[in-house]
């Protein structure tokens, strides 16, 4: 509520100008004049203050008097018979004064302090104001009038000062009283998304679902303690759910807008809005590439790798053992290393110099783009089907091998450097299938998994390397004279197998680096 300039003017004028255009609908509750009580009050004198003179006269008749400074003029000569408001109308009349009776206080003030205000009001509606101002007994016909502008939503007032604060303070206590009932009622607000997402994202890997929180979980689990909008794999859920409790907040996800609605208080919107716009960040985008090779054993100190735990790294980066890191189930060795390599393209060159000689191959090199913060999943796998058979049924039940790698980037600024860094929370899994040997009945693969956790961060231009995983593999061959050995029986004479054993060290080699493009809005 803002209020206008107030400014003396001739109280008879305003009144006529006002008079003119309110509108009179209901008594006053209070009386406009005071209740006078005694009996007459004969005062004569020779020079006595007025303001004395018109303190001694409410006193007289009980009723409290407050009297302007401004009420400099003195008394001579001796008061008119008559009744009270008689007499107090001859003084103000002779000594040009103004009063104004509130139902309380009688106030006395020099015409000249008569002003205007227009108060304008947010909330509240003016023709509301001004009936309360009827029926409270605020107004008075001569001396405190008012009327509402309606298409300014605004009051203006004329009268005395007591009149202007009395009108004031009501104003500002019925303004009060609309703004808290607007503000507590339920409104519905949409809030659109730029680059969060408002409904969860979900995806699945080998039977596992993963679900992203998006905004309006997280507003969910912020305001009212709930979970993601989905059920997180292997979760019961309750089909039975309880109401939501009354006097809460309600967030939804338009998916076709990607846009957060909310249900809420009006007072309360603003919390949310400026919750909202802290949730709605742009990301960064990530650019991981990952390179899983093996390499022989016996060869793979040309790669300048000492699996034996030294510090020799061919000079690409340090090198440092993890065992406590490694969870191998069954087979193989546990001994794992983890380097950061600092010159990347050197160590490729050695690695093709061993691919071309048949001692190092590289199995894939996936890439991928997340935002900043946000899981990748890398999956090689194969699936195997085995026959489980029951007493009266029999199903396929699948077994999954392979490579999985999950890697979480966050961007981290260096305040030394300037640059940013990349830290990366990396979950590795390995695993392939044993082979059984001939003879054996079991036709049930087994299969040997080996898992890596290990956090790190990298700087611009290194790249993580991660394995140490020993693989011992067979291979039969075998020879045989053309012809001679295809013949049934006798063939055998003319063919032998023999069995070779290798040995292979699996590697990670993980590269993350921000991007310089960012998503458009």
């Amino acid at each position: 509520m803002t209020m206008g300039t107030r400014r003396s003017i001739p109280l008879l004028t305003l009144a006529a100008v006002l008079l003119s255009t309110a509108v009179m609908s209901a008594p006053p509750a209070a009386p406009t004049v005071p209740l006078w009580q005694g009996g007459p009050f004969l005062f004569q004198s020779a020079g006595t203050p007025l303001a004395e003179l018109l303190r001694d006269f409410g006193a007289h008749h009980r009723v409290p008097t407050l009297v302007s400074a401004l009420v400099t003029d003195r008394f001579v000569g001796t008061l008119p018979p008559g009744s009270p408001q008689a007499t107090l109308d001859a003084l103000s009349e002779r000594y040009r004064l103004s009063w104004y009776f509130n139902g309380q206080t009688l106030h006395i003030d020099k015409a000249s302090e008569a002003a205007r205000q227009v108060t304008s009001l947010r909330y509240a509606s003016p023709d509301d104001l001004l009936s309360h101002l009827r029926n409270a007994g605020v107004l008075h016909p001569q001396h405190c009038v008012a009327r509402a502008i309606p298409a300014a939503r605004a009051l203006e007032i004329a009268g005395v000062p007591a009149c202007l604060e009395t009108v004031k303070m009501l104003a500002e206590h019925l303004e009060r009283d609309a703004r808290d009932q607007q503000e507590s009622e339920e409104t519905i607000e949409i809030f659109p998304l730029k680059f969060a997402t408002a409904a969860d994202t979900r995806y699945s890997y080998r039977g596992q679902e993963v679900v992203v929180p998006g905004v309006v979980s997280v507003l969910q689990d912020l305001i009212l303690g709930a979970g993601p909008l989905v059920p997180v794999a292997g979760a019961t859920t309750d089909v039975t759910q309880s109401p939501p409790r009354a006097n809460t907040p309600r967030f939804s996800a338009d998916a076709r807008r990607n846009a957060v609605v909310v249900r809420e208080r009006r007072r309360n919107l603003p919390l949310y809005a400026d919750l909202i716009a802290q949730l709605d960040v742009r990301p960064r985008l990530v650019d991981i590439s990952v390179a899983i090779i093996d390499v022989n054993a016996s060869d793979i100190a040309e790669l300048g790798v000492d699996i034996a735990g030294s510090a020799r790294f061919g000079g690409f980066g340090t090198l440092s053992l993890n065992s406590g890191q490694l969870r191998d189930d069954g087979g193989g060795d546990q001994g794992t290393f983890s380097a950061v390599v600092g010159d990347t393209n050197k160590f490729m060159v050695n690695l093709s110099a061993l691919e071309r000689n048949s001692k190092a191959r590289v199995l894939s090199r996936p890439s991928i783009v997340t935002l900043d913060n946000m899981q990748a999943v890398l999956d090689r796998s194969v699936t195997f089907y085995t026959k489980v058979t029951g007493e009266k049924v029999a199903k396929l039940e699948s077994v999954t091998s392979g490579s999985l790698l999950r890697v979480t980037p966050r961007l981290v600024p260096d305040e030394a450097s300037g640059h940013e860094q990349v830290m990366l929370t990396l979950n590795i899994e390995d695993g392939g299938e044993i082979r059984s040997p001939r003879d054996s009945r079991n036709d049930v693969p087994s299969i040997r998994n080996s898992a890596i956790s290990t956090q790190a961060t990298l700087q611009a231009g290194q790249s993580l390397l991660l394995g140490g995983f020993v693989q011992d593999t067979q291979h039969e061959q075998e020879s045989k004279i053309p012809l001679l050995g295809d013949i049934p029986f006798l063939g055998r004479l003319f063919s032998s197998t023999t069995n070779r054993n290798e040995s292979v060290i699996r590697l990670f080699l993980i590269k993350a680096e921000p991007t310089t493009g960012e998503p458009k809005a």
